[in-house]
């Protein structure tokens, strides 16, 4: 990651949002980025990596309690039809419908065990899942000055 945590700003719709560009240990960028958005509400991010201007993959916190259907293709990647609570688009599970079907929407869902109940913790959880190197400064990360999380 390069640097600390970005400024947030405010959007469109009242959306709050930072990038985070990407780099590896040379400095060197992988021209992707971080791309943290927070509803109007504050309390459900939305991350998504972007690389080279497409998306691919991105992680929604959503209550336990919200279901989603995944596409017909999830079973053969033993993903289940339906996805309950915050779960992650990967790349894996979504990239042949991309190419095939030029749809940036990453449909394809794989649910998440654990529960992600700071901010901190969802970019944690998401450096660990797409092994990127964050370092414990990078590990702080702050909601917009009125927002709340999951509370």
């Amino acid at each position: 990651m390069d640097g600390l945590h970005p400024e947030w700003g405010e959007g469109y719709l009242g959306v709050w949002q930072f990038k985070w560009n990407i780099i590896d240990g040379q400095g060197v960028s992988f021209r992707s980025h971080l791309d943290v958005s927070l509803k109007a509400s504050l309390d459900r991010p939305t991350i998504m990596l972007i690389f080279q201007g497409h998306p691919i993959y991105r992680l929604d916190v959503v209550p336990d309690s919200e279901e989603k259907p995944n596409p017909p293709w999830a079973a053969s990647l033993k993903l289940p039809n339906y996805v309950k609570g915050t779960h992650t688009h990967p790349w894996y599970a979504n990239r042949a419908h991309v190419e095939r079907n030029w749809d940036k929407s990453l449909p394809c869902r794989k649910p998440i065990e654990q529960r992600l109940s700071e901010l901190e913790h969802v970019v944690a959880y998401i450096a660990d899942d797409l092994k990127i190197n964050i370092t414990s400064e990078q590990r702080v990360v702050y909601l917009p000055e009125q927002g709340r999380f999951l509370n």
